[in-house]
């Protein structure tokens, strides 16, 4: 007989001897050891359901080694997850199955290719496709076809169906049946234990006890405990312990071990695993700790902007949740923060200070490089345990100012007039255009405003750097300081560059780690163990002014308009991952019709949905912007909050004397007496500024009962805080305009206690990045030439010429620069 054949023939004894007796057994299948298959335990996941390989939002690459008593025939696993692929290449040397007497050795190379797709975070579908190669006839070209899917609508309960071999392929020239998995897994306890069980069904043979598996894994502090049962009375027990190599890390080490004890017909087996995910897991130790490093510069903005070409830079609410995740982080040792000036308002910078507050009262330091000194940077510097500047830089620090602009004047030169009236004697939006300098109303005003932001600005630095008020007054009394002056002084404690401020603090053993940047440690994947979606809180952010029709950025800054902030509300209010609202203002307001629309879309959804809504102030919320938040919610603004300007201004551009002077001539028909009263070819009539005068008096009426009803205020009270007045975050408490002094985080955690949201939650940022053609070409936010930054005061007025189609305004005192 031909030896081949004796050969083959032989082989294919050896495959049925190791066969059971219910049907043809796949040799390739991996087996109980890597976990059920109705949800993601690790990177071998993928290989019990295909589905799985989409689950993980970072990608990974882990090893495993099986072997058994003798350990003189280890089997090898490789395996890569990476954008819902997986990769894997399997080393088979020797296998033993149920009911055989002698394991199998097929000497294979197994491969594996596979492509899962999540939809949402609670469904996923995923499909392989494995072959072989191997010297043994019975084992080489194996070809087969797998899919499976992955259900997990809530945070207790998940299922899993797989199909293998689906494709029925062939061993030793036998046709494989088909083998189905279904699995369900439940957590009592959250993600605390998950309790699951596994049904193996072989072609068409019935389901036995020996085809079912049931396994418990318990979660203590990241690491995991597995306990599984399965056919034969085999019982396989693992442990997983996460570590980081690093502090902020995206890459989390995963180590695993697991042993089969003996059973009646099967040896005992242990498997070791280790695997790298470029997940971030909240709990993993740390073998180094880091210095989280910091920069403030100009491209500090509220909402992230997407770029083509370039990362996108920080957001503020980016900043501010690493200071604070930093705070618990015990792979966080200080913050190194750099200060290369910024384009942040007063109220942002306090936010910031109350994040590195809370960061030093967990016994961390921050250090605080200044690059370039003013009063905002140096008032955010102070906050840190030290402070640097470089030695080429002055110490300037001149108190707060705030600066107006008044263009009656240049606007008479060239025939323009404008026409308008007021409700609110405070109400000095229309100054600017109308006067050559402040009322007195307006003047006593922005002196009440400006002497609290002043107090706040300079308490604080006293306090922070421990200084007498005196040093204050000879700073200001000498209008700058060297740097060698500075720090004999109190208000630095060294002069050096940024790098040679990192080399001092090591040196002294200040902060000895190495830097770990902002942005890798803010946009680190973190691992989620949780079933369904998870909860989401949306920030709808309102800036600029508040106008019709389209908004966005342009030449003069950015903008809101009625109609995007009501379609971005029905967005949010109807998406039911998303348990609350936080409406972030900084705005001075603008077109009263769009506020109105504004504030009556957010009442009429929280009608609908009744979902919890928070409002969070930024630098300012006057005016319109102040109007939008006359809903009876939560309101949480900064000390230093401009705030208020309840007031009502109308009116309208006159060009008629530069007609004259050009000669130009405009004649209309009209079919009443007021319908052209917003003509901009002439001035007011006494008639139609007493239309006017009325109208802004309805208005105003409006505005008042709003907001007295909003804040439980009593309409005899509302003259004391309307009329046109704006005050600070501090003042606006004390007369119940404001509910709650805190930034973004702290009404984000207002809004998860309203929902009930107790543990992991996503925020998402509303309005979302700027269209393709706005990223090729630069945003209004990106890096300005110095013509475009020296011209932005001046563009940002020019916005209050022309009136429009608003016939009346929430206005505050348009542009108010506090420096």
């Amino acid at each position: 007989m031909n030896s081949g054949l004796i050969k083959s023939l032989l082989l294919v004894a050896c495959v049925a001897a190791a066969v059971p007796a219910r049907g043809a057994e796949n040799p390739f299948l991996p087996g109980d050891r890597f976990g059920p298959a109705s949800y993601f335990q690790g990177p071998f996941s993928p290989l019990m359901n295909p589905a799985l390989g989409g689950v993980p939002r970072a990608s990974s690459l882990g090893y495993s080694a099986d072997m058994g008593e003798a350990q003189d025939r280890v089997n090898h696993l490789v395996i890569f997850n990476a954008w819902g692929f997986t990769f894997s290449r399997s080393w088979i040397r020797e296998i033993w199955t149920a009911n055989a007497d002698r394991p199998v050795r097929p000497g294979a190379g197994l491969y594996t290719i596979g492509k899962s797709v999540m939809f949402g975070e609670y469904f996923g579908l995923g499909v392989t496709y494995s072959y072989s190669q191997s010297d043994q006839y019975a084992y080489n070209h194996y070809r087969s076809l797998e899919h499976g899917l992955v259900f997990q609508p809530w945070r207790f309960f998940a299922l899993g169906y797989v199909l293998k071999d689906m494709n029925g392929p062939r061993i030793a020239g036998e046709r494989l049946p088909r083998t189905q998995t279904a699995s369900i897994s439940f957590r009592p306890f959250h993600e605390f234990l998950t309790l699951s069980a596994d049904a193996v069904k072989t072609g068409d043979e019935k389901i036995e006890g020996s085809d079912i598996a049931l396994s418990a894994e318990m979660l203590f502090g990241g690491c995991s405990v597995m306990a599984r049962w399965g056919a034969g009375n085999r019982f396989l027990f693992g442990v997983q312990i996460p570590l980081s190599p690093k502090a902020g890390e995206p890459a989390t080490i995963i180590a695993g071990a697991g042993h089969a004890a003996k059973t009646r017909n099967l040896p005992s087996r242990s498997t070791f695993s280790i695997a790298i995910s470029g997940e971030a897991d909240r709990e993993a130790p740390v073998f180094r700790r880091s210095i989280l490093k910091i920069e403030i510069g100009p491209e500090l903005g509220e909402i992230i902007e997407d770029r083509l070409f370039e990362e996108s830079p920080l957001t503020l609410h980016e900043v501010l949740g690493a200071i604070r995740d930093a705070a618990s982080d015990d792979g966080i040792e200080g913050i190194f923060m750099r200060i290369t000036g910024n384009d942040l308002g007063f109220a942002q910078v306090q936010e910031i200070r109350e994040e590195m507050k809370r960061f030093r009262a967990r016994g961390k330091k921050i250090h605080a490089s200044l690059s370039h000194v003013d009063n905002k940077g140096y008032y955010l510097a102070a906050a840190a345990n030290e402070v640097s500047m470089s030695p080429s830089e002055s110490f300037s620090l001149t108190g707060l100012s705030a600066e107006v602009y008044f263009f009656r004047a240049v606007l008479e030169k060239i025939g323009v007039k404008i026409e308008s009236v007021r409700r609110g004697k405070y109400k000095s939006f229309n100054e600017p255009f109308t006067r050559d300098r402040m009322s007195d109303e307006y003047r006593e005003n922005m002196m009440a405003l400006l002497l609290d932001l002043n107090m706040q600005f300079l308490n604080e630095i006293i306090a922070d750097r421990n200084l007498d008020r005196e040093k204050i007054d000879e700073l200001f009394g000498k209008g700058f300081l060297t740097p060698q002056e500075a720090r004999e002084a109190g208000f630095i404690n060294g002069v050096f560059y940024p790098d040679d401020a990192l080399k001092d603090l090591r040196d002294r053993g200040y902060l000895r780690s190495e830097t770990l940047e902002c942005v890798e440690y803010a946009r680190s994947v973190k691992r989620t163990r949780r079933w369904g979606t998870v909860p989401a809180i949306a920030v709808v952010h309102v800036s600029g002014n508040i106008v019709e029709g389209e908004g966005g950025g342009g030449f003069a800054g950015e903008s809101t308009s009625g109609e995007g902030y009501a379609e971005i509300l029905e967005e949010v209010f109807s998406d039911q991952n998303v348990k609350a609202v936080v409406v972030r203002v900084d705005s001075g307001g603008g077109s009263a019709l769009a506020s109105d629309h504004m504030w009556h879309a957010l009442g009429a959804l929280k009608k609908k949905w009744d979902k919890p809504v928070v409002f969070s102030f930024g630098n300012v919320a006057a005016s319109g912007g102040y109007f939008l938040a006359c809903t009876g919610d939560k309101i949480y603004g900064m000390p230093g909050t401009v705030t208020g300007s309840i007031g009502v201004i109308s009116g309208k551009l006159s060009l008629q004397k530069l007609y004259e002077t050009l000669g130009i001539n405009k004649e209309v028909i009209k079919m009443s007496e007021f319908a052209d009263i917003y003509s901009e070819s002439r001035d007011l009539t006494p008639r139609e500024r007493e239309v006017l005068q009325r109208g802004t008096d309805f208005i105003y009426t409006s505005f008042t009962d709003k907001v007295a009803d909003a804040r439980k205020i009593d309409k005899k009270e509302i003259p004391g805080v309307a009329e046109g007045r704006v005050f600070t975050g501090s003042q606006a408490k004390d007369k119940a305009l404001m509910d709650e002094l805190g930034g973004l985080l702290a009404a984000i955690e207002s809004a998860r206690a309203g929902a009930g949201i107790d543990d992991e939650c996503r925020v998402l940022h509303f309005p979302r990045g700027k269209s393709p053609l706005v990223q090729l070409v630069g945003s209004a936010t990106a890096k300005e030439g110095g013509l475009m930054r020296a011209l932005k005061p001046l563009t940002a007025n020019l916005k209050g010429f022309y009136f429009g189609s608003d016939p009346y305004l929430y206005m505050m005192p348009y542009r108010l620069d506090i420096k």
